[in-house]
């Protein structure tokens, strides 16, 4: 667990494979992994991962958005993304 939590793996998702739509998905999925753990004492590092993930969705997916056209519109890799993000 250390390796997840107290090293820079979680900021590199967030900050380098999230952002970038080729790996969008499985990073997402990463960090659903992640933050499903119980790890009171990393609690901050869990924070972080939400926070990292709304901010990601406020620009992706603003709360504005009707998602079931979206979704319609979507090519194959954004359709995965909603998808992932229920």
């Amino acid at each position: 667990l250390g390796y997840i939590f107290e090293t820079e793996l979680v900021d590199h998702l967030l900050n380098k494979f999230l952002l970038n739509t080729a790996f969008r998905n499985d990073t997402l999925a990463c960090l659903t992994e992640i933050a499903f753990m119980e790890q009171p004492n990393y609690d901050p590092v869990f924070l972080k991962v939400f926070m990292g993930v709304m901010s990601l969705l406020d620009t992706q997916l603003p709360p504005e958005t009707n998602i079931p056209p979206e979704f319609e519109r979507a090519g194959e890799n954004d359709q995965a993304f909603i998808r992932g993000l229920s």
